[in-house]
């Protein structure tokens, strides 16, 4: 289910970044805005989403990277700080939208393996 909510929002804040972009560059077009506009706007809301994500893993240090060091450390006994938490499970779920969603190079595959292993912890 958290797989799905972090795929929709992503598609979401994407559709609405690009779909915006557009709209922009046909009214570049007819000249109602001014040239350019919609190449600021774009860049405008991709460093937002990525300062989002990174105040998240400011908030959340142990969200950051992929969480399958932490997932592996636990399986050979290593019981790593805040790494199996509620807050932990937030700040990367949200991180991972909003890196993907700034155009970071970042893949929701290592991010879905540290969630589902929080979640698997918390049953």
């Amino acid at each position: 289910l958290i797989a799905v909510a972090i795929t929709w929002f992503t598609k979401t804040f994407l559709r609405f970044k690009l779909k915006t972009a557009q709209d922009l560059m046909d009214r570049e077009g007819d000249g109602e805005v001014f040239r350019g506009a919609s190449f600021l706007f774009v860049m405008a809301m991709t460093i937002g989403y990525v300062v989002v994500g990174g105040l998240l893993v400011m908030w959340e240090p142990v969200a950051a990277g992929s969480g399958i060091p932490e997932i592996k450390s636990l399986l050979n006994g290593i019981m790593m700080k805040r790494s199996m938490r509620i807050k932990t499970l937030f700040a990367k779920a949200t991180g991972v939208v909003f890196a993907v969603s700034g155009g970071l190079p970042v893949g929701k595959e290592g991010p879905m393996i540290h969630t589902g292993a929080i979640l698997g912890a918390g049953l």
